[in-house]
């Protein structure tokens, strides 16, 4: 509300909607992050207390413990640990480098299940969109643009498409019904569509044309009806955890079993999964696994603590026995950190052969 607090002493406050709480602090295994103030108060609420960065106005002075109670207030206090400052060049190349257009990332996958007349198949991913009440019409219509213009064979979408609801959010989202490959646009739901109104953005997201493969799959097939490979999907590993302060039905929670059910592991076998630390519990069953939630660490301070709670991944490619795995840094920005330092958002363009 534009009040300043100098953290001297702990209080409390109740937040409005014009304030920006950014996150600073590891939550939930990563980074947790709204710029909603309710959205943000139920991530928190999974963990209870979190260090984090609060900016009223143009304040943004304090690291502090956060801890926020069943009726929407915040109480805080001063903590001992330091907030990590950078020069004022070095702020303003991250946020700048932060709202860029997103690079395309070339890689090429060898998989020896794919037969040999599917080599080439192309896969776009995007990751992490972040759609919100800052977010412009101009800049999903682009994106999408310029995945129409790589002539994909699929498009996947790994999660975290929006950060609000769908009543708000319909207008600038519907762009992606926009999306246009051989196949069709697959997609999985991310943390941030748990804190966001789950079961609307489902049914959004399906009416529009995207394939919601929650603990799902498909085959594709030529136009003969002969398969060439499958796709499967989970819901996001979030919905497993007992302390997210969000009402998860039991039949949105992650199911790998169900997941994989319907799967012919005759022919190559790709898993979509919001967190790249799925890949270890599917490194037997997954010939590619495509994911994203990391945001590539943000910056390379980050970025060796980001990798730590993602189970050691963070961005681009791995091997783990058989399977691949491809980690995107995010096709945007999250409002709530929007910076980059060295860790461009993208576009991943995944040729199989």
């Amino acid at each position: 509300d534009g009040t300043k607090h100098d953290f001297k002493k702990a209080e409390t406050v109740n937040f409005v909607d014009s304030t920006l709480v950014n996150v600073t602090g590891r939550i939930n295994g990563g980074f947790s992050d709204q710029n909603a103030p309710l959205a943000f108060h139920r991530s928190v609420n999974r963990l209870g207390k979190a260090t984090i960065k609060l900016s009223l106005g143009k304040e943004a002075n304090c690291s502090f413990n956060y801890i926020i109670d069943d009726h929407g207030k915040g109480t805080y206090g001063k903590t001992d640990i330091p907030v990590e400052s950078a020069t004022d060049s070095i702020k303003s190349t991250a946020y700048r480098a932060g709202g860029n257009k997103p690079d395309e990332t070339n890689y090429t996958i060898k998989i020896d299940k794919l037969k040999s007349r599917y080599k080439g198949f192309k896969i776009v991913q995007l990751s992490d969109l972040h759609i919100c009440a800052s977010t412009t019409e101009d800049e999903i219509i682009s994106i999408v643009d310029r995945v129409n213009a790589l002539n994909p064979d699929v498009v996947v979408i790994t999660g975290d498409f929006v950060d609000g609801q769908v009543l708000e959010l319909s207008v600038k989202a519907r762009h992606l019904f926009n999306l246009k490959s051989t196949f069709g646009t697959f997609g999985v739901s991310g943390n941030h569509e748990f804190y966001s109104g789950y079961s609307s953005w489902m049914e959004f997201l399906e009416d529009g044309g995207i394939r919601m493969l929650e603990n799902d799959s498909v085959t594709l097939r030529n136009f003969r009806g002969r398969p060439i490979l499958n796709i499967a999907g989970i819901s996001d590993l979030s919905s497993l955890n007992p302390h997210l302060n969000v009402k998860i039905k039991e039949k949105e929670k992650t199911d790998f079993e169900k997941a994989f059910r319907k799967v012919d592991f005759s022919y190559p076998v790709i898993l979509l999964s919001h967190q790249p630390s799925a890949a270890l519990k599917v490194k037997e069953l997954s010939d590619l696994t495509i994911s994203g939630h990391t945001h590539g660490g943000l910056a390379p301070v980050l970025k060796s603590i980001v990798k730590s709670k993602n189970s050691g991944f963070v961005s681009g490619l791995y091997e783990i026995g058989k399977e691949k795995l491809i980690v995107s840094n995010g096709t945007r920005i999250w409002a709530g950190v929007p910076l980059r330092l060295d860790t461009p958002a993208e576009i991943n363009v995944i040729t199989l052969e």
